[in-house]
């Protein structure tokens, strides 16, 4: 889902994002839903940087990282 740099921001302060970042200059963010998703126990298969994995990690407990070149 492609939000401008404002309504990605106003999202964001609502609360709209279980985790977000930023890199390469743009923002990223993985909404709330997701942990409704993972406390129903449904795999959940996100792209992110590299850079985020320890920070996830800390956040979900059960993670598992898959490289696809």
């Amino acid at each position: 889902e492609a939000l401008s740099p404002p309504e990605f921001e106003r999202q964001r302060i609502a609360g709209a994002f279980a985790f977000w970042w930023q890199a390469h200059g743009l923002s990223y963010g993985l909404r709330c839903d997701i942990d409704d998703d993972l406390r129903d126990g449904r795999t959940v298969a996100i792209n992110v940087s590299r850079a985020m994995v320890r920070s996830l990690r800390q956040r979900y407990r059960h993670i598992v990282v898959v490289q696809i070149t």
